[in-house]
């Protein structure tokens, strides 16, 4: 069996864009997936062990790419790959359609099985 490669995706308080991130790839078979928030009062806090767990992290950093430089100024990141999705912090709720279909257009490399 393939080694599946580990996703994590990173946003401020991990209850509405990772975790819907988180969701869109649960199921793939391929994947094995993580989300995490860089606030104190998110509801998975992330640690370095998540970092150190994931093979490709995702920050949606919506200014100036604030999660990743709380990544740089925090953690040790050296070698890992991250990428910027550029998602704003103006949906809603978990699962909601608009951030879906953003998110889908961002990771569309991604999601495939």
């Amino acid at each position: 069996m393939a080694k599946k490669t580990k996703l994590l995706f990173i946003c401020s308080a991990n209850v509405v864009r990772s975790r819907t991130a988180e969701d869109l790839f649960k199921d793939l078979s391929k994947y094995e997936v993580k989300s995490a928030g860089i606030l104190a009062e998110s509801i998975n806090h992330l640690t370095q062990i998540h970092l150190d767990w994931a093979d490709l992290i995702f920050v949606m950093s919506e200014e100036e790419d604030h999660h990743l430089t709380f990544l740089k100024n925090n953690f040790e990141i050296k070698d890992k790959k991250i990428e910027v999705l550029g998602i704003p912090n103006i949906y809603p709720a978990e699962g909601d359609p608009a951030l879906i279909e953003v998110l889908r257009k961002k990771l569309v490399k991604f999601l495939t099985n």
